[in-house]
């Protein structure tokens, strides 16, 4: 399987703390059938760690990180990424090139303030669309202002973003509305991959097994298998779904 969202690069955010914790996170994902993981530390956030840190710090960060968690924890690929909060400035965020996409791809994984106002989320997700970019939006089901009117999510996907939900939801561990909400979704194919959104070793884990066992058994292995390894890897190549 391949996570698309995960906190696991030590010390930049509020994901695993060290390198010890992000290791034993890798393993938990290994032993629980996944291969491949997308980095993507909180970006570009009000925090006095990982919105201070710029593109470049977090590119070094990664590599170095990297190098050696593959050589510890054999099995496992990872690719950079980051969660980008969407800022109303975007378009100097991608006039000074600071934009960290998905694996170098045009893919953009999003996030929105959880009472944030549609009009200014989708004016946010135009100017990425207008610029190449494809916006992964993520864990839609648990912002506020799609759960008071879900069908608002039709005007993102008519720009051309994607939906990226979260594993815990599905499990009402947000809370009843977004497990609604998302289960909704999934009802309707409107969700392009489901990620653990990861954070630690004893809450939200890396842990994808049991949402893809509940997907092949409620819906079909094949929305499944699209949901967990076929989408996400075509995201991390930079293919269009």
């Amino acid at each position: 399987m391949v996570d698309l969202h995960t906190h696991i690069l030590p010390g930049v955010d509020d994901g695993a703390e060290n390198f010890t914790e992000a290791l034993e996170m890798l393993r938990i994902a290994v032993a629980n059938g996944t291969t491949d993981l997308v980095l993507t530390p909180h970006y570009l956030v009000r925090d006095n760690r990982s919105g201070r840190l710029t593109k470049k710090d977090i590119t070094s960060r990664f590599k170095t990180f990297k190098e050696a968690a593959e050589a510890q924890c054999p099995g496992i690929n990872l690719y950079l990424g980051a969660e980008t909060f969407a800022v109303s400035n975007i378009e100097d965020v991608l006039d000074d090139d600071s934009l960290i996409t998905v694996n170098n791809t045009n893919y953009v994984l999003l996030e929105f303030g959880f009472n944030d106002l549609v009009s200014r989320t989708l004016k946010i997700t135009e100017v990425l669309s207008q610029n190449g970019y494809i916006p992964i939006i993520a864990h839609p089901e648990r912002y506020l202002f799609i759960q008071r009117n879900p069908r608002d999510i039709i005007k993102y996907l008519e720009q051309g973003a994607i939906l990226q939900v979260n594993v815990c939801s599905l499990a009402g561990h947000n809370g009843s509305l977004a497990q609604d909400v998302a289960l909704s979704f999934l009802e309707n194919g409107l969700v392009s991959a489901l990620a653990s959104d990861a954070h630690s070793t004893y809450q939200r884990v890396p842990d994808l097994s049991e949402a893809y066992s509940f997907i092949s058994a409620n819906f079909s292995p094949n929305y499944a298998g699209e949901l967990f390894f076929e989408n996400p890897m075509t995201i991390i190549k930079g293919k269009r779904l």
